[in-house]
């Protein structure tokens, strides 16, 4: 009746997803529709949760070494406050030593290369000024084409004006979600410990044991995965940074000598190849635990359904996935081992009792009654920790531990995600 049951439940499961999947492939477009939806309607809430675990990384060093430095009880309270002011300003800072060094060279590379193109325009204006003579003028319907061009002027500026329009709207939604967002972090940033207990409390209500197991499990290496992952981007930023100068000195080079600039030009994309495919994936995954075969596959899906976004995240996320099923792998390794192992010491005492019954029937009787008593002591044993199980479940159960196994190239994943907003 159970088995049947069973059955019965899995044909069932069976039938609700592939109706789920039915309904996915035939409404896809109101499908992607709902979730765009969605999507921007918590688009402050995500943002929000992101800066505030980016912020937190710097944070919570910062708020350790001032925990050392600060002794006084009553300063304490500004701990928190003064850790993340700081956190922000370091990475603001950040970001505007980027910019600082990145929009000077930008601007001088523009002056260059409008200084060479009014040079080009003195150069070309006597060539102009022949081909603009009457008799070259005269082939044309010049009142026709001053209509047409005043058409298309219009268009484009009707065009130009919605685009504005659109664009402006835009940019102030943009702003209104990215300050939504920041608000957002520095209260998630506030009152982390508190929020985390509450989630902790909720769980220990309504989600049994073995499910918050694996759920804290999971959260903590994935926690641990993109926590690495942006490390280790800060690492790669600093070779990005060398990209963004080779760019500025490629155009200044070619404002001067193309030929020069094209071998430039060259020698950037074979180095771009060789960073993009063995330096990269090595970086990176070595600071997550992903072999670089895995980065460039990830890499390639990322980007081909979410684009940048895509990419940033693919990483991290496939990361995560490959130590969840190698530590999944290894446990049920395990446990065939054991499975195997039991199975054959019941055949070597098998083989025994009968070798003995052939010599001394008493003495093999009375190993064959053994082994029952032993067996339905087993059995009593297994009974007693169900319902011991039972009762831990039913009652207070005591804390679980994270689940063994290494993740994310240097340690198993923190069950209470210390490092996480």
């Amino acid at each position: 009746m159970q088995k049947e049951d069973l059955y019965a439940r899995r044909i069932l499961t069976f039938v609700v997803w592939l109706f789920a999947l039915w309904l996915i492939v035939h409404y896809w477009d109101q499908a992607m529709a709902l979730l765009g939806g969605i999507f921007s309607a918590l688009a402050p809430l995500i943002i929000g949760f992101a800066i505030a675990y980016v912020v937190n990384i710097l944070m919570v060093p910062i708020e350790g070494q001032l925990g050392k430095l600060i002794k006084n009880p009553g300063a304490k309270k500004a701990l928190r406050p003064l850790s993340m002011l700081l956190s922000f300003v370091l990475l603001i800072g950040i970001f505007a030593a980027i910019f600082s060094l990145v929009i000077p060279k930008m601007a001088s590379c523009f002056e260059v290369l409008a200084k060479q193109i009014s040079n080009a325009t003195s150069f070309l204006m006597p060539y102009v000024g022949q081909w603009l003579s009457p008799d070259f003028l005269s082939q044309f319907d010049m009142q026709n084409m001053l209509k047409n061009g005043i058409k298309w002027l219009l268009s484009l500026a009707d065009g130009t004006l919605n685009s504005f329009i659109a664009g402006a709207g835009a940019f102030f939604s943009s702003t209104v979600n990215i300050l939504i967002a920041v608000v957002l972090s520095v209260y998630l940033l506030s009152g982390k410990e508190k929020l985390l207990d509450q989630l902790s409390v909720l769980m220990d209500a309504y989600v049994p044991a073995a499910l918050r197991k694996k759920i804290r499990y999971v959260t903590g290496m994935t926690n641990k995965c993109f926590h690495n992952y942006i490390v280790g981007q800060s690492v790669e930023a600093v070779i990005l940074g060398a990209y963004i100068g080779a760019a500025v000195g490629a155009v200044l080079i070619f404002t001067v000598a193309p030929i020069k600039a094209l071998f430039f030009l060259i020698f950037l994309v074979v180095l771009q190849q060789i960073e993009s495919n063995l330096i990269y994936p090595h970086v990176v995954g070595s600071s997550i635990g992903l072999p670089g075969m895995w980065v460039l596959i990830a890499i390639a899906i990322g980007g081909s359904f979410g684009g940048i976004v895509g990419i940033v995240l693919s990483v991290p996320i496939m990361a995560t996935v490959y130590h969840l099923a190698k530590d999944a792998t290894e446990e049920r390794r395990s446990q065939v081992r054991i499975e195997r192992a039991r199975a054959q010491t019941g055949d070597q005492l098998e083989a025994a009792l009968q070798q003995g019954s052939a010599s001394d029937p008493d003495a093999a009787e009375g190993g064959r009654s053994a082994q029952q008593e032993g067996g339905a002591s087993d059995a009593s044993a297994e009974a007693g920790s169900t319902a011991a199980g039972r009762a831990l479940r039913d009652g207070d159960a005591p804390s679980e531990g994270d689940a063994p196994g290494k993740g994310c190239s240097d340690e198993g994943a923190d069950s209470e995600g210390k490092d996480g907003t």
